[in-house]
């Protein structure tokens, strides 16, 4: 298993998470989830 940095979309902070489970678009929160996807409809 490798873990990979990304970058949350929403107020930018670092996080590890696993190489297979990346997405498109990353939050670290699921407040950050919740203001960031809303902010794009």
């Amino acid at each position: 298993m490798e873990f990979v940095t990304v970058t949350c979309q929403n107020c930018g902070s670092k996080m590890y998470v696993l190489s297979k489970c990346v997405r498109n678009v990353m939050y670290c929160t699921i407040h950050c989830l919740e203001s960031g996807a809303s902010s794009k409809i």
